[in-house]
């Protein structure tokens, strides 16, 4: 039996002090050589590594006086390369003896480099096991097959841990600890590959967590973290084994259902629904309760890339949240969808080049005071100048299309900058610009806003800011921060998105956020329809204007529309807009503002016909007013206001 040997090659029957071989070969003074082989032994001790040789023909290991010590091993077992062997684990890795006998290159003269990493027990069977690096070179002997082997040794372990922790982390969610996205797309191609194969049934699952966003601003982000936590290892609980979940975006899950056909799938999802509907989900901070919704798609032969898979999911996702909360839906992608995406980007694409260019440009659409007729504000229209694409014309709603693309904020912080500079060319004109909720919540387009404002602190007063009505209850605070710091810098406010139904209640009149309210002409229209529509319409409006609010009505016809101006005593009008009135020239100048004469002039027939009709308006009131004498006070004054304005 091989002994265990150092590295002169003298038996012993334990293993060696750490540094006697290296103080031997540091204190002898016969021979420079020596010293040398100290100091190398030294050195690779405090590498952490242990050096060894192996004689295969005899089967004896000769080790380095630090080997057992760094390796943690009975000094007996590593006499051969047979009871070193018996220590590593047989889990598939390659040891030393196959590492050396498999390598098929030839030694050449200069020996065979090789590498190879196993795990090691330290003791006997059932002891702590360690990963190892083992790397050298063997050469050959005369026959050509590997005779000796040098090399050396180290425990990796806790570099191992680290990669395997790395690699654990790179494939799966750091917070809910199931597959990302780069693993479940993965796993779709697989189901894909496996249904083209051998048209083996799959299904694809995105659940959504409707109300976290409400959560995570009622609770904060550690409640929103631990529900998205607990919702994640309740669906792992009730999904079946072979079943693939995942978290694909923030308030996103993603299923891959294994031999799952269309209608396991739907039960699969009501499975689903049911396990978040019927449970109050704990976290460290209180119970919270969760609603969920799920769009699937059933991975058939006409579904051919996970990118597709995808997008039919999220389709479906989309119809199901547009339902109510907790519901399923399945669908195919509409066959529309991949065309309008190309749209979509194309559309885009003209949007950021006609901003970068200098080339989107303001045309103005005047509204008026119907008692006096005279033009007292206007909207900015915006348009890409000279562009042949009907989005980018001044008769269609282009910041509509900027807000359905993802460019609202950054769009309408430059309208407010172009409006600034068309009021200082024209000290008579007052300009609204629209800002969706979107923008008055982004820090940044805020920031940018208010620094516009301040920098034109004369134009102010000339300037208002129009945002959505329904958005400031939902607004965070910064946002109506945000409105109130706009009305202390002299600029005005106006509300859009008026309705009967969601008209929101302030305190006082101070706490208002606006000077002006917008109300859709279709809402007067569909109002006057009868009686009890009167009402509560009327109602609302003194609601507003007990505010200290102006109430402005939107898109109204200059013939049709008049008698409503006067039931509901409207004190600004916006006719409405039409194609072939509308065609405001180039500016002189700048591609970055319009003249307002320019814009405005187009327009004038609708002030004539307006005039005319309130004229004729008049004398009928007036007519009315003799015969019912004093009883219709409200009457009376709007003819004797009308009557100044007959031209």
């Amino acid at each position: 039996m091989a002994e265990y040997r150092d590295r002169s090659g003298d038996p012993a029957g334990s293993p060696p002090s750490a540094f006697d071989g290296a103080a031997a070969a540091h204190t002898s003074a016969d021979s420079s050589e020596l010293a040398s082989r100290g100091y190398l032994e030294l050195a690779t001790m405090a590498a952490g590594c242990a050096a060894y040789h192996w004689d295969i023909r005899k089967d004896i290991l000769s080790w380095s006086a630090n080997a057992a010590a760094i390796l943690g091993v009975e000094p007996h077992l590593l006499a051969s390369n047979r009871s070193y062997a018996s220590l590593i684990a047989r889990d598939g890795a390659t040891g030393r003896y196959d590492a050396v006998h498999l390598s098929v290159e030839p030694d050449e003269g200069a020996g065979v480099a090789f590498q190879t990493e196993y795990r090691l027990r330290q003791k006997a069977q059932g002891s702590p096991i360690v990963w190892v690096e083992d790397c050298g070179r063997w050469f050959a002997g005369l026959d050509g097959r590997p005779a000796d082997v040098f090399g050396v040794v180290r425990v990796v372990d806790q570099r191992r841990r680290q990669e395997e922790r790395l690699r654990y982390l790179s494939a799966h969610d750091s917070l809910t600890g199931l597959m990302n996205r780069e693993l479940v797309v993965e796993k779709l191609s697989a189901a894909l590959d496996r249904a083209k194969i051998s048209s083996e049934p799959a299904a694809l699952l995105l659940l959504s967590i409707d109300n976290l966003q409400a959560i995570n601003e009622a609770f904060g982000t550690d409640v929103a973290d631990s529900v998205i936590r607990r919702i994640g290892r309740l669906l792992a609980r009730v999904m079946r084994a072979g079943d693939h979940l995942g978290r694909f975006a923030g308030n996103k899950l993603a299923f891959v259902l294994q031999h799952c056909s269309a209608d396991e799938m739907r039960v699969a999802s009501e499975r689903f629904l049911d396990a978040v509907r019927e449970t109050v989900i704990p976290t460290p901070f209180g119970p919270v309760w969760a609603t969920v919704s799920i769009g699937g798609v059933a991975l058939h032969a006409g579904i051919t890339t996970a990118k597709q898979a995808l997008n039919t999911a999220e389709h479906a996702l989309s119809r199901a949240r547009a339902q109510t909360s907790g519901r399923f839906f399945a669908g195919d992608l509409p066959q529309e969808w991949p065309g309008l995406h190309r749209q979509n980007m194309e559309q885009a694409a003209v949007i950021l080049r006609a901003l970068q260019e200098d080339k989107i440009v303001l045309g103005c659409h005047p509204i008026m005071r119907p008692a006096t007729a005279a033009v007292v504000m206007h909207d900015i229209r915006p348009h890409i100048l000279g562009s042949p694409l009907p989005f980018a014309s001044p008769t269609t709603d282009f910041i509509g299309t900027c807000r359905r693309l993802g460019l609202a904020s950054l769009i309408e912080v430059h309208l407010v900058r172009l409006a600034l500079g068309l009021l200082r060319i024209d000290p008579a004109l007052t300009l609204s610009v629209p800002l969706s909720l979107s923008t008055i919540e982004m820090p940044r387009a805020r920031a940018q806003i208010l620094q516009e404002i301040e920098r034109a602190a004369g134009l102010a007063p000339r300037l208002l800011v129009d945002t959505p009505l329904s958005g400031i209850v939902a607004a965070t605070a910064p946002a109506r921060a945000f409105l109130a710091e706009v009305r202390a810098r002299k600029a005005r406010v106006a509300l859009s998105g008026f309705g009967v139904d969601g008209l929101p209640l302030f305190r006082t009149t101070d706490d208002f956020p606006g000077e002006f309210v917008r109300v859709d002409g279709t809402l007067l229209r569909e109002a006057s329809a009868s009686t009890m529509g009167r009402a509560r319409l009327n109602t609302a409006l003194e609601i507003v204007r007990s505010y200290g609010a102006e109430i402005i009505a939107l898109d109204l016809d200059p013939d049709a529309d008049v008698p409503r101006i006067i039931d509901y005593g409207i004190d600004l009008v916006r006719v409405r807009p039409r194609a072939d009135r509308f065609h405001p020239a180039a500016p002189p100048q700048s591609a970055a503002v319009m003249t307002p004469d320019a814009a405005i002039a187009p327009l004038r027939k609708d002030v004539v016909r307006l005039r005319a009709a309130l004229a004729e308006l008049n004398s009928r009131l007036a007519l009315k007013a003799d015969l019912v004498g004093g009883n219709s006070e409200r009457a009376s004054g709007s003819a004797g206001a009308l009557k100044g304005s007959s031209p």
